[in-house]
């Protein structure tokens, strides 16, 4: 969900370099991941994950004039340029605190058939080809 977020909104990767390394039990395959590109949109982007290390999912973006923090991901804080200091930002998210965030909304836009927003097959087929690649498969 951290990466169908982060393509969402800077765009899916039109150029990608990976790394992974090391292994847990569940991905013997690897827990290290880091790597960078730019997307089709034209914005450069980089990731890290250690699945063997602390620490808790995130997204930043970076403007001109700010940084969109969220961390966690139904959070977001902001820090404005020429400032250290990160805000809050307040939210109307009382769906997302009465129910698992995102999936309210979610179920009731499949319940009614409003799917234009979701992703079609085809597309989650391409998106595959991307996580697979960021979790050190070969295809």
């Amino acid at each position: 969900h951290v990466l169908d977020l982060a393509f969402h909104l800077g765009g899916l990767p039109r150029e990608l370099q990976t790394w992974s390394k090391g292994g847990v039990n569940w991905h013997p395959l690897a827990s290290r991941f880091c790597g960078a590109g730019i997307t089709e949109l034209g914005a450069l982007f980089s990731y890290f994950a250690d699945w063997e290390a602390p620490g808790r999912w995130g997204i930043e973006i970076l403007t001109r004039k700010s940084r969109l923090i969220l961390r966690p991901m139904e959070k977001l804080q902001i820090t404005s340029l020429g400032s250290i200091n990160v805000e809050s930002l307040e939210l109307n998210d009382d769906l997302d605190k009465d129910f698992k965030p995102g999936i309210y909304l979610q179920t009731k836009s499949f319940l009614v058939s409003d799917t234009e927003r979701f992703c079609t097959i085809k597309d989650q087929v391409e998106n595959a080809k991307i996580y697979s690649k960021i979790a050190g498969y070969s295809l």
